[in-house]
């Protein structure tokens, strides 16, 4: 039996529009209909899950419709919730770290650790902590980010300096830059949320790595930040390398910073996202893991960009485990993640067509683990307080030591009011 396919894609929050609709063929089943929903990722990734739900539909002979809705980043949380909480979820869905925990206890997740395509997944990849409960996994990454150094070849050249791979070949290597008269890092602190990018290179390797369980006795009012010998050392790091960011970095915008090294005026930038802009320019960039230690520590700051699961209240799982078996499958896999520029959870997928520099990322992170970035398991305004203390750190104005008791102190209100 042959039905020709109805698919609906959502380009926005408000509205979902009709791609392509046909009549139905010569039996009077009706299709099942899935609702997958994605917060935005930008137009090309759209594109690609639109053109892989289709070709899903199509593999089917009509008989599952995907229906893609993508929300916008900020709203997506709120419009999940609402839909999940009133019985009219989608069917598969992307789910957010700090969030997976209450969907789990809420039964809106369906487990899937019986699921073919999940057992093929490496085992970092079915064990991402905010995943699981008990003995049962609810939700599975798509795709993932190792972040790093992004570093302009030339400019190294010129400075006579050497990619590091130790934290004091990284200082060595920002004063030979300094020394030459270029700004080593692309690194400023006008926006709050851009330093942390430093705090959680080194958070990773000082802290996380070390002591998977720390957040989580954190929160719990278990231990303290200033306790943490690690992360009195992630933040003596920040304070030492301020020297080599931008020359005001207080003054200087993100936006700025990162204009300045697609400029190649700066040498380094410290984190991976900056490729698909840098591809526009006649840059040549190389890559490296930022060390934050001298100490062999097999870890970098990374995450899966994209946790998904499955709706455990629609009673669809049969047909939502179809359609993610076939979005893992070789060619609609490569397709998405070229189109968002980001590294498979999985093995054997070739990522030379993705990027030019993906390959050497790879083999850097062979043997590597994967940190999730902390705030994603810390209580509301637990990051606020560490950002607005690090702008002030970057000023002069506090030490390392009274950030963390900020972070405490932010910990124990959030604690206290539930």
């Amino acid at each position: 039996m042959k039905t020709r396919l109805t698919f609906v894609a959502a380009v926005t929050a408000a509205a979902m529009v009709v791609l392509a609709s046909c009549t139905a063929g010569s039996s009077s089943d009706d299709p099942t209909t899935l609702k997958f929903m994605i917060w935005d990722n930008g137009a090309a990734s759209i594109e690609a899950f639109e053109s892989v739900a289709a070709e899903f539909s199509e593999s089917t002979d009509g008989e599952i419709v995907v229906e893609v809705e993508t929300l916008n980043t900020s709203d997506y949380d709120t419009i999940l919730n609402t839909r999940l909480a009133g019985g009219n979820g989608p069917d598969v869905f992307g789910v957010k770290p700090d969030k997976t925990p209450q969907y789990i206890e809420g039964g809106y997740l369906a487990a899937v650790d019986d699921q073919e395509w999940f057992q093929e997944l490496p085992d970092a990849a079915q064990n991402a902590p905010s995943a699981k409960s008990g003995e049962s996994t609810y939700a599975f990454p798509l795709n993932r980010s190792g972040e790093g150094l992004i570093y302009n070849t030339a400019l190294f050249e010129e400075a006579g300096a050497t990619p590091p791979t130790t934290y004091t070949e990284l200082l060595e290597a920002s004063e030979k830059l300094l020394d030459a008269g270029i700004t080593p890092l692309a690194m400023s602190a006008q926006d709050a949320w851009w330093p942390v990018f430093v705090l959680y290179h080194a958070s990773a390797q000082n802290v996380d790595f070390l002591d998977p369980e720390f957040n989580a006795e954190v929160m719990a009012g278990e231990t303290t930040f200033s306790d943490s010998d690690g992360w009195l050392r992630a933040l003596e790091i920040y304070e030492e390398m301020i020297p080599y960011y931008m020359a005001d970095p207080l003054g200087t915008s993100q936006e700025a910073a990162q204009a300045a090294f697609v400029q190649g005026e700066v040498a380094m930038f410290p984190a991976s996202w900056i490729l698909p802009e840098v591809r526009d320019t006649s840059l040549d960039v190389g890559y490296v893991t930022f060390p934050t230690t001298d100490d062999d520590v097999p870890a970098i700051w990374g995450s899966y960009n994209i946790q998904l699961a499955v709706s455990a209240t629609n009673g669809t799982e049969d047909a939502a485990n179809q359609f993610v078996e076939y979005l893992y499958s070789d060619e609609p896999y490569t397709e998405v993640l070229t189109a968002l520029k980001s590294f498979p959870v999985k093995d054997g997928v070739d990522v030379t067509g993705i990027d030019p520099l993906f390959p050497t990322m790879q083999a850097a992170w062979e043997g590597v683990e994967f940190v999730p970035t902390p705030s994603d398991f810390w209580l509301p305004g637990v990051q606020d307080a560490m950002t607005t203390a690090v702008q002030d750190l970057t000023a002069g104005r506090t030490d390392p030591a009274s950030v963390l008791k900020a972070m405490d102190e932010a910990t124990a209100d959030a604690i206290a009011n539930g």
